[in-house]
């Protein structure tokens, strides 16, 4: 695929179970969390396609046009 057709696709990515778009293959974690409408200070935990879980900083990037995993917002606790 050239880059003019991968600048004219959507590209698809999913954040706890919601599908979001973006029309670029290239995206960092800050503007998935951006999109996903994720305040900056709890986090985005990248799920690999064999389950593993890792943070991921707000400016590591990721092609979506070869993207196999999934994101979840980090989980926050309250003491109880």
């Amino acid at each position: 695929m050239s880059q003019e057709e991968k600048k004219d696709r959507t590209f698809c990515f999913m954040v706890d179970g919601t599908k979001h778009e973006w029309n670029h293959p290239l995206i960092t974690a800050g503007e998935i969390m951006d999109t996903a409408q994720i305040p900056r200070e709890v986090g985005l935990i990248y799920v690999e396609p064999d389950g593993t879980h890792r943070v991921v900083p707000d400016d590591e990037r990721f092609n979506l046009a070869e993207l196999a995993g999934r994101f979840k917002r980090c989980p926050q606790f309250q003491k109880g």
